[in-house]
């Protein structure tokens, strides 16, 4: 779901949360499915809006995402993606939104289609254990690539399914790290297009990658987070507004 928040509009349109002074949208948060969860390292602010906490995010220097809990008006901002897989606590009734960038780093691959903004970190030397990997997403932006549609993996079968880079397996965005067996992608949706006989656990394996050569209804399989390995990062776009 998107909502669309604004300073003279307050309007919402599936889950999109939109903040801007005449029109939307100059700020955009995306809500996520990973919700009644909160982790640490938040600023707290009380008896506010939704659309106000969103505002408190805009404000703050760095915040990427904040959670928020109705019934009691609680809001919670942070300089960090809050994903799927971080340790916390249960919190039921929070929402968490995701904040959405204004267009593609030119450094990056945006593909139009699917509204899909990524790049392949896949020489030979860009190779990282997954918490490093997820940290160098960060850093640019966003996050481990999200495979959480048949047409995302096909965006990355369609480019890389030739098999021209040093290696076809990839550490993307999903991890079962804190809860063993409970597969999701960072935003909170559900993991399909397992390879056969994935998640094995093997060693425990506990990060997801997908492989460029397989079809993309097969592309994820897990593998173990501290061998280091080739990456994707995914920034989210609001371009499609």
């Amino acid at each position: 779901m998107f909502i669309c928040v604004t300073v003279l509009i307050f309007f919402a349109v599936e889950n999109l949360f939109c903040i801007a002074v005449l029109v939307c949208p100059d700020y955009v948060f995306q809500r996520i499915e990973f919700n009644n969860y909160l982790v640490s390292s938040f600023t707290n602010y009380n008896g506010v809006s939704v659309k106000e906490c969103g505002e408190k995010c805009v404000e703050k220097a760095g915040c990427v995402s904040f959670s928020y809990k109705l019934d009691i008006e609680a809001c919670y901002v942070f300089e960090s993606w809050i994903w799927s897989g971080m340790a916390g606590a249960s919190d039921e009734g929070l929402v968490t939104y995701w904040r959405l960038t204004e267009e593609c780093p030119s450094d990056y691959i945006y593909n139009s289609t699917y509204n899909v903004c990524f790049k392949a970190y896949i020489d030979d030397t860009d190779r990282m254990i997954w918490d490093d990997a997820m940290g160098r997403c960060k850093n640019d932006g966003g996050y481990l690539y999200l495979g959480n549609s048949l047409e995302k993996l096909k965006v990355m079968k369609d480019l890389y399914g030739e098999a021209t880079v040093v290696d076809t397996r990839v550490f993307v965005g999903a991890t079962d790290v804190v809860e063993e067996n409970n597969w999701k992608w960072l935003d909170g949706s559900a993991i399909e297009y397992w390879a056969s006989g994935e998640p094995n656990n093997k060693k425990e394996e506990d990060c997801a990658t997908l492989d460029f050569l397989k079809d993309p209804n097969t592309m994820i399989s897990d593998f173990k987070c501290g061998e280091k390995q080739l990456s994707i990062c995914e920034i989210p776009v609001r371009n499609y507004l």
